[in-house]
């Protein structure tokens, strides 16, 4: 079994906090999703047998641009980014409804 570190004994903490808790856990669903766009349209272009400066091309942005959305941890990109990579790619972006949450959590976040 592993250690506890400090922190996780800190987060544990933090996370007995209701309001806490909420935030932490919206925030990892929303890296989660980032992360499985970009690993979609990395597989895709893998597919496709294209190089990240073929995506760059295809997407009309510096190689750099694409180097950093598909490799850096703490990227962080728009949806105009995500959905022009998808496009170039071949795929599209689709927003569904989540079965986790209640409406009452969703309306507490969504301004009316």
């Amino acid at each position: 079994m592993t250690e506890r570190t400090s922190f996780d004994q800190y987060l544990d903490g933090q996370l007995e906090d209701e309001e806490f808790r909420r935030e932490y856990e919206l925030a990892r669903a929303q890296i989660a999703a980032v992360d499985e766009i970009v690993h979609r349209i990395d597989t895709a272009r893998t597919d496709l047998g294209m190089s990240k400066a073929d995506l760059a091309r295809a997407m009309r942005v510096k190689p750099s641009a694409v180097r950093r959305l598909l490799t850096e941890q703490s990227s962080n990109p728009t949806i105009a980014t995500l959905a022009k990579a998808a496009h170039a790619v071949g795929l599209e972006i689709t927003v569904t409804p989540t079965t986790h949450e209640t409406s009452d959590t969703r309306a507490e976040r969504v301004p009316a």
